[in-house]
């Protein structure tokens, strides 16, 4: 009669316990860095969204003719399309807020708004520039820094990257540009990615769309 060794078939008492503990953490890891990844990468989405939206659609005023009547002596002609690509931004980001962000003396973000991204006006921002090319180089509005809806930033897009979107053969022609600057606080703030990932991680996005009110003149603008 043969006696089977039943010592070399029982596990000791445990050690799946052991072994969960020791693979639950990092799956936990794991599972925790898709969900971050994953959120980052949908409010990044919206983010170039908004830049986008807002350099399609911010052309709404002639840059450089319109009725002077119409226009607040303390505002220029070029503030109407800036400010008005930001808002268009803004409102693409935060489709609870939509007409909150108006004018630069405005309050932007009353207490009951639920912003749907919390695009923070301390620390983030919208940059917008007017870009006219004569065929061979640019001239930027208001200047190469852009026009910075919050005081915050300044355009990191240099003259340069720009015409290296253009071909060659591209013709004289106007264009917008809407940047985002934007902080994303970390979803789930675990202290093992804060101390290797920073929190805020800074998101920055531009769109460049066509805008041919922004034209060369035929006589250089001073």
């Amino acid at each position: 009669m043969i006696q089977k060794n039943k010592n070399k078939l029982a596990k000791p008492k445990g050690q799946s316990f052991i072994e969960l503990a020791l693979v639950f953490m990092v799956l936990m890891l794991i599972f925790a860095g898709v969900v971050e990844l994953g959120n980052l990468i949908n409010v990044y989405l919206d983010v170039i969204d908004a830049g986008r939206e807002a350099a399609r659609n911010g052309n709404t005023y002639d840059f450089f003719n319109i009725d002077e009547s119409t226009v607040p002596p303390t505002v220029t002609v070029g503030d109407l399309v800036f400010n008005e690509a930001a808002k268009i931004a803004w409102n693409t980001m935060n489709t609870n807020c939509q007409g909150i962000l108006q004018d630069r003396d405005v309050q932007l973000i009353p207490p009951a708004c639920n912003m749907r991204i919390p695009f923070d006006p301390l620390n983030d921002d919208i940059v917008v520039s007017v870009i006219s090319y004569d065929g061979s180089s640019l001239t930027r509005f208001p200047d190469g820094n852009g026009w910075s809806r919050f005081n915050n930033a300044v355009s990191t897009v240099s003259n340069a990257e720009i015409l290296t979107h253009l071909d060659g053969a591209t013709p004289r022609t106007g264009m917008i540009m809407v940047e985002v600057f934007y902080s994303y606080h970390q979803l789930l703030g675990m202290p093992f990615f804060t101390t290797v990932i920073p929190d805020p991680i800074p998101v920055h996005t531009y769109s460049i769309m066509p805008y041919p009110l922004a034209d060369p003149t035929p006589i250089p603008i001073p």
